[in-house]
């Protein structure tokens, strides 16, 4: 046998042996991934209240569940307790699943995107909600398949990092197509393990409740090509304030106009103008917290640069007269002493 045909025999060996590739095209990078809340939080899961892979697992520093964006598909990251794969690399008789709230209503979900059959096979499967059930059941069934990712590439099993306490876990990704979901709003969503793929039968994250406003996450908006928490927005909606409506109002998760400077937390745009909006500082103003004033007419002679000058029966303008006294007594006396010495 020549040395070029065992080179060939070689090759031909470790890609036969070498595991199917998987997704290439899930994030890699840790921050691409944004982390699950519930009330501000990343969701948690005690872990041991369920069996081996079907366990969902989160706690400090290990969040039990992530989604992730891209300009074509959207994914979801599971943490479990228990290896999904079996010794022989086979998948496991059950499933993962994260289901999605896209119309703000807390009585029923409207899709579910699990991942089963995890070996060379693979199979993602979205579904919708088209007749649902009784109100407020996160376990409900959905009924109508819209989309089938067959193969390996839809979904992924890797190992995690170890939690604080050293406990192993591991990840199961899956993704679906971004256009297949109306994602023009911010959703909410929730995980959770199965035996079969139109439900969520299993281990909701969170803990114990099946009750859909109870463990539904906080929102995020994937319009874009990434996820972004609503928290770093305003209000449910993730409203953008800027403009003359600059302001969240916190209580009623609206945009309003500013009232006051106080209202522009913006160190580039910290006066409230008249229209409500947060524009950069008027030059003819002084800083109201020491007092002072600017005189218009230095305006028109310095090219809009103006010299900020103590207020009248201000504190800081008793404060200058004061030192102004002291500094002119001061000199008087010096002026004294060398009179004296002239004589």
């Amino acid at each position: 046998m020549t040395r070029a045909v065992v080179w060939l025999w070689c090759v031909a060996a470790v890609v036969a042996s070498a595991p199917p590739a998987r997704a290439q095209n899930f994030p890699r990078a840790d921050s691409r991934w944004v982390v699950v809340t519930r009330d501000g939080a990343a969701v948690r899961d005690p872990g041991d209240d369920a069996v081996g892979e079907r366990d969902v697992l989160g706690g400090p520093g290990y969040p039990a569940a992530y989604v992730a964006r891209n300009a074509t598909f959207l994914f979801f990251r599971l943490r479990v307790a228990g290896d999904p794969m079996d010794a022989a690399g086979a998948s496991l008789s059950s499933a993962w699943g994260a289901a999605l709230d896209t119309d703000r209503d807390a009585d029923h979900f409207e899709f579910l995107a699990t991942a089963t059959e995890l070996d060379s096979a693979g199979r993602v499967a979205l579904s919708e909600n088209s007749e649902p059930g009784a109100g407020d059941d996160a376990r409900d069934v959905v009924e109508t398949q819209i989309a089938d990712y067959s193969g390996a590439r839809a979904m992924r099993v890797d190992v995690a990092p170890p939690t604080v306490s050293g406990v192993s876990s591991y990840f199961v990704s899956w993704a679906v197509r971004a256009d297949e979901l109306p994602l023009d709003r911010p959703i909410r969503l929730f995980f959770g393990s199965s035996s079969s793929p139109n439900r969520l039968d299993g281990d909701l994250f969170g803990g114990d409740s099946s009750s859909l406003s109870e463990i539904l996450s906080d929102s995020l908006d994937c319009s874009g090509e990434s996820c972004v928490p609503c928290a770093a927005a305003c209000g449910e909606e993730c409203l953008i304030c800027e403009g003359t409506t600059p302001v969240c109002n916190l209580d009623a998760g609206a945009c309003e106009a500013c009232d006051a400077d106080e209202d522009c937390l913006d160190p580039s745009a910290p006066r409230c103008d008249s229209d409500g909006a947060c524009r950069e500082a008027d030059p003819s103003d002084c800083d109201p917290f020491t007092n002072t004033f600017c005189e218009p007419e230095q305006l028109s002679t310095t090219g809009g640069a103006c010299e900020c000058r103590a207020a009248p029966g201000s504190e800081r303008s008793a404060a200058s007269f004061v030192a102004l006294a002291l500094a002119l007594g001061a000199l008087r006396a010096r002026r004294g002493r060398r009179t004296t010495l002239r004589d």
